[in-house]
């Protein structure tokens, strides 16, 4: 079951490619951006109310589909992003400097992957330290 749901991520991950040359039609850059980024706390949100309120597993598969179709766009925006940076650098500085400010994308994902995996473990270890496992099997 694991594995059919991840695959739903994975088809909205793939739309996600495709959104971004669709909108460019009639949105900017920043205005693709915005709707990624509401897709995906919609997406988020009916989630919540579609699966553990709802019990609608079809529902809450659409859901994923548009949240990880909003991911999907904005990391695709982001990278985008960068590319007008290094251009904008070359134009201010005469010097392109692309290794450098795509490598640092790379490297910030890492550093904020490594947090979210500290605070997740933290947070396991402060629940599991207030809420033992056997006495919330009870």
């Amino acid at each position: 079951a694991q594995s059919a749901f991840s695959m739903v991520g994975a088809i909205g991950s793939v739309a996600g490619l495709f959104v971004i040359p669709i909108l460019s039609k009639w949105l900017n850059k920043k205005q693709i951006y915005q709707v990624s980024l509401i897709a995906t706390f919609i997406g988020y949100i009916l989630m919540y109310i579609t699966g553990p309120i709802l019990k609608n597993t079809t529902a809450l598969s659409i859901c994923y589909i548009i949240s990880s179709t909003g991911i999907a766009s904005m990391f695709v925006s982001q990278t985008i992003f960068l590319a007008d940076i290094v251009d904008y650098g070359e134009y201010k500085n005469g010097e392109r400097n692309e290794s450098i400010t795509f490598s640092m994308k790379g490297f910030l994902q890492k550093i904020k992957y490594q947090e979210t995996l500290d605070f997740s473990t933290v947070g396991a270890l402060i629940r599991e330290r207030l809420f033992p496992y056997w006495e919330s099997m009870k």
